[in-house]
């Protein structure tokens, strides 16, 4: 299946701005997908265990309530229910779980302010679905997430934070070293 991600962000740039969804909603309105396609959703008891595990649950029921909203106004919703039709999940839940591990670190503040946050998520559950990207050859759909991926950025981030740090510490020894020699040298003058 194929994903118009042009017609997508379209979509989502023309909706209004909205307060995120209640988690209740969220989950009924993704629930719907798997209805749509005439399959079973995830039961109603996989969700309290599928948003408290992870390796970020604190951010998994605001993860959920964007995706929720990015299928509730775009044409990421009639693509994903024909996605889910062709390719029936054996375990709903699984496609969420999956999901929400990927974007783990993206919280739903991000995927609402920032469009690279949003480009993400979008083709991190195109992923999740099997789906394609329309035009897009698979290899430049993996670079473009490899570019994309916030995680990715937060481990290029903390990099260049500690190189930051290392380089201040180098610089304020080398200030410290040339006041002491600095001193040094002076006593001479004072004695």
């Amino acid at each position: 299946m194929t994903f118009d991600l042009n017609r997508i962000k379209l979509d989502v740039d023309a909706a209004p701005i909205e307060p995120p969804y209640a988690l209740d909603l969220a989950i009924a309105v993704l629930a719907d997908l798997f209805r749509e396609a005439r399959l079973a959703p995830p039961p109603d008891a996989s969700w309290a265990p599928l948003l408290a595990r992870g390796s970020q649950p604190a951010n998994r029921p605001g993860q959920i309530a964007a995706l929720a909203r990015l299928v509730a106004i775009s044409a990421l919703r009639p693509a994903s229910v024909a996605a889910l039709a062709a390719r029936a999940p054996k375990d709903p839940a699984a496609v969420f779980e999956g999901f929400l591990e990927t974007i783990a670190p993206v919280t739903a503040e991000l995927v609402a302010e920032n469009p690279f946050r949003r480009e993400e998520v979008v083709r991190r559950w195109i992923e999740a679905l099997g789906g394609a990207i329309a035009g897009e050859a698979p290899e430049a759909s993996r670079r473009r997430l490899e570019q994309l991926d916030y995680r990715r950025t937060l481990a290029e981030y903390e990099k260049a934070e500690k190189s930051r740090l290392a380089e201040a510490q180098k610089r304020a020894e080398a200030l410290r070293k040339a006041a002491a020699e600095a001193a040094e040298a002076a006593k001479g003058w004072r004695e």
